[in-house]
């Protein structure tokens, strides 16, 4: 199985169970992989480091360091130029970025797919575009309370600016999805449905297949944040019935940066242009402009193809590995991650106790302890985990609390790093009884 929501076995609730791939030469080497990148070896705080921060940032791949540098040592030139050789290179390598991250994501054309800065410019993009020419008085966009703020501010401006209103998917104390909700939620008035796949607090993956279907039954667009799924699950965004779908580089072994939004061609066609400028135009006078086709019209300025070529160069490891492979991997991160935390007395972990609902990623309390000052303490012992509200604080301040504490993986992470933060927390937790 691969982790996509829609390929797994269709039941009347949203705990579905992943297939697992049992075939012993078909395991993930995890060894190769952590050759392949780079920070793990280094120190921090005297000790050798353990980085479990997947969720804020992977560390990098070699090979995307490597084609970035390739790039600007052999083919800098910007690619708004025609007239030579090495600008029409680099305008080459950089369109052939475009089509690895379609092939990524499942895109039936590579013009689907836009660049941006980051999950967080892409959902602006859409909201200064797409919403401001659809969305209205008496209009509804539905999220869920988990969303991170990336996923949350730009539709509360878009309701300040429209008086739109914004309905709120709630979730069960395991952090499921109340799904029961969708048709009282989801209405005839309901222009955008927009959910995140995988909750950068719960790393549990939401059913936003089941969610769009009942989007679309009413008209409504469907968005989904895959800022959590697309570093680790295999995104198809035909099976995932959506419209909208948004991802980062940076998390996914790629640049800081870099970023992409896939959005249906007839939808981009429709909506205005976004970041006018240089290169978005067919034509312009001083009183008006003809923009390019879909993805120019969104691309004014001077580009950053050496970000788009290290995302490429990230997306097209991840398929070549093979997303299956890192998919069974990850599960047994996460549970052998859920076995060694439950066993550290005061310890609680937030979401569902089960591992086939989950990507791997681990945010808890620890009595006696901030958010932030277990991350420190963590962190003093050569541990990187993030700590703080996690840009959720909305969601965490419905289940009571201020501060928490994640832990999150990538394929590179090993179960023996895993026990390293089980021990240290084991410690921390026997020092404030």
């Amino acid at each position: 199985m691969s982790g996509t929501a829609t390929k797994r076995p269709r039941r009347s609730t949203q705990r579905h169970r992943t297939t697992r791939v049992s075939s012993a030469s078909n395991e993930l080497d995890v060894r190769e992989i952590r050759a392949q990148m780079y920070g793990l070896q280094l120190e921090m705080s005297g000790h050798r480091l353990v980085y479990l921060d997947a969720a804020g940032t992977t560390q990098r791949l070699k090979s995307a360091v490597e084609a970035m540098s390739e790039l600007h040592r052999s083919e800098n030139a910007n690619i708004h130029q025609e007239g030579f050789a090495l600008a029409r290179q680099a305008k080459k390598t950089y369109e052939g970025a475009r089509d690895a991250l379609a092939k990524y994501v499942g895109a039936k054309r590579p013009e689907e797919i836009i660049w941006v800065h980051g999950t967080t410019e892409g959902i602006n993009l859409l909201m200064t575009t797409w919403g401001i020419q659809n969305v209205k008085r008496g209009d509804n966009i539905v999220l869920t309370v988990q969303e991170h703020l990336s996923n949350l501010l730009p539709w509360q401006l878009l309701a300040k600016r429209t008086g739109c209103e914004l309905r709120f998917i709630e979730c069960d104390a395991d952090g499921y999805l109340r799904m029961e909700q969708l048709p009282e939620l989801i209405t005839r008035r309901t222009r955008l449905v927009a959910v995140s796949h995988v909750s950068n607090v719960l790393g549990m993956i939401n059913p936003v297949d089941e969610i769009a279907r009942r989007a679309h039954k009413v008209g409504a667009r469907m968005l989904v944040d895959g800022a959590q799924s697309a570093p680790h699950l295999e995104i198809d965004v035909n099976a995932l019935a959506c419209d909208f779908f948004v991802f980062s580089g940076h998390k996914m072994l790629g640049p800081f940066g870099t970023g992409a939004l896939w959005a249906k061609h007839d939808l981009l066609e429709e909506m205005p242009p976004y970041n006018a400028g240089g290169g978005s135009t067919e034509d312009a006078t001083l009183k008006r402009a003809e923009y390019k086709d879909p993805p120019k019209k969104f691309e004014g300025g001077t580009d950053n193809p050496a970000g788009a070529v290290g995302m490429a160069t990230a997306a097209r490891f991840l398929r070549d590995t093979g997303q299956r492979r890192i998919w069974e991997y990850e599960q047994r991160l996460v549970a052998h991650g859920l076995e060694r935390l439950a066993e550290i007395p005061g310890l609680r972990v937030l979401g569902a106790p089960d591992p086939d609902v989950r990507v791997p990623l681990f945010t808890f309390t620890l009595d006696g302890y901030e958010g932030k000052e277990l991350a420190k303490k963590l962190g003093n012992r050569g541990i990187a985990v993030s700590g703080g509200d996690l840009n959720a604080g909305p969601f965490l301040k419905r289940m009571g609390l201020e501060e928490v504490t994640r832990a999150s993986c990538h394929a590179y992470n090993t179960t023996r790093e895993l026990d390293a933060l089980a021990e240290a927390l084991l410690e921390l937790s026997t020092q404030r009884r």
